[in-house]
């Protein structure tokens, strides 16, 4: 009986969190160093928030940061309820076993002194257990616009979070505290919801398309360094680089079978190889498209798509023509929150003064394609 050939080895969620092959966002990230040594220098903080759609890089981009913070910075990945939760706090700082139960008193203690429980009083709130610490601390909190749903907090833990973010936010904590937060277009409404109603300047960074270099520099690094490619990768970083347009989870799509194949392939590069990468590479490419859309009723996107189907791919819209297409179907109110809910998640984005955009053009040809002329 043949031995099955083993699978490439590869994480389960190919386009989801860090990347071995970072490249680009550099604009962000010397942002962002610039921002930590002014907290040093002047012992401050503040608050960093980075938006992005799905799939555009932002926990890759996290893990980046978390990197390149050398000491004096403790970094630490935090949960939203650690903003309220002095137990979750303790946790993501590594002192979760500093807390230990005394049976006769009742309470938390910090600490153990020969071996008997040393009764210390429960700290009251996040601010102060940070106030316990005398090193500078980065948190960064990843998916943030949580915040404002699944882990919105509530009643006193309400009001213990909006103290927190906004004594770091004011820089007012004693010492130098960052915290970084990445989520969807919903992140900077939920840090509002909390009383944080203005980023300071520079401390806020959308996260769009990267640029070509980036892009053929990851790719060229995938298929060489993992894939094993033999010979000259120059055409299949060309067709990749331009399928992706720049977007982090088209290039997982696309290079995912391209690894698969050249290590099923003893890394040959041939044109008939590149075609089925290309070919696996728009079908997975077209999965993200639908994924995308699924929270929207079917007929909401298919109006939609009809509604910017007079536009070409990557060309710029007017808000009021689109409303109005909208508006003859379900009525002007209904159709400004059909509007707001695709900017919300990103699939349409503002350009500049111009107008709006699909924020992937590519995604903007899937839809009139899938749901207006029916060529799926």
């Amino acid at each position: 009986m043949a031995k099955k050939k083993p699978l490439p080895p590869g994480p389960p969620a190919f386009d989801r969190g860090s990347t071995p092959y970072f490249h680009g966002r550099n604009n962000i990230l010397n942002q962002f160093r610039i921002l930590l040594g002014h907290s040093l220098k002047t012992n401050t903080g503040t608050t960093f928030i980075i938006q992005g759609a799905p799939g555009s890089g932002k926990t890759a981009l996290l893990d980046k940061i978390a990197k390149d913070a050398i000491q004096p910075w403790h970094v630490a990945h935090i949960d939203p309820d650690a903003l309220w939760d002095t137990n979750w706090l303790m946790h993501a700082l590594g002192r979760g076993r500093e807390f230990s139960i005394s049976e006769w008193i009742g309470g938390v203690g910090l600490g153990v002194a020969g071996g008997k429980a040393k009764s210390n009083p429960v700290l009251p709130n996040p601010i102060s257990i940070i106030g316990q610490w005398n090193i500078p601390l980065l948190l960064i909190l990843d998916e943030a616009q949580n915040l404002g749903g699944p882990n919105k907090p509530e009643g006193n833990n309400r009001s213990d979070a909006a103290n927190l973010i906004r004594r770091i936010h004011n820089g007012d904590m004693g010492r130098p505290v960052v915290l970084l937060c990445a989520g969807l277009g919903t992140t900077l409404g939920a840090f509002d919801s909390l009383g944080l109603s203005r980023i300071g300047l520079k401390c806020d960074a959308e996260l769009g398309p990267l640029s070509d270099k980036s892009t053929r520099a990851i790719v060229q690094a995938w298929l060489t360094k993992d894939a094993g490619a033999k010979g000259d990768t120059a055409p299949w970083v060309d067709a990749i680089t331009e399928e992706t347009q720049g977007w982090p989870q088209h290039i997982a799509a696309y290079v995912e079978p391209a690894i698969m194949h050249l290590m099923e392939n003893g890394g040959r590069l041939t044109s008939a190889g590149l075609s089925i990468v290309l070919k696996l590479g728009r079908e997975g490419r077209a999965q993200y498209y639908q994924q995308r859309v699924r929270k929207f009723y079917i007929d909401e996107v298919r109006h939609m798509a009809n509604a910017i189907s007079e536009y070409p791919s990557g060309s710029v819209f007017d808000r009021l023509d689109v409303l109005s297409s909208l508006s003859r179907i379900y009525g002007h109110a209904e159709a400004i929150k059909i509007f707001d809910t695709f900017l919300e998640r990103w699939i349409i984005d503002a350009s500049g003064s111009e107008g709006y955009v699909v924020s992937i053009p590519s995604m903007h040809t899937w839809l009139v394609d899938e749901y207006v002329n029916n060529k799926s």
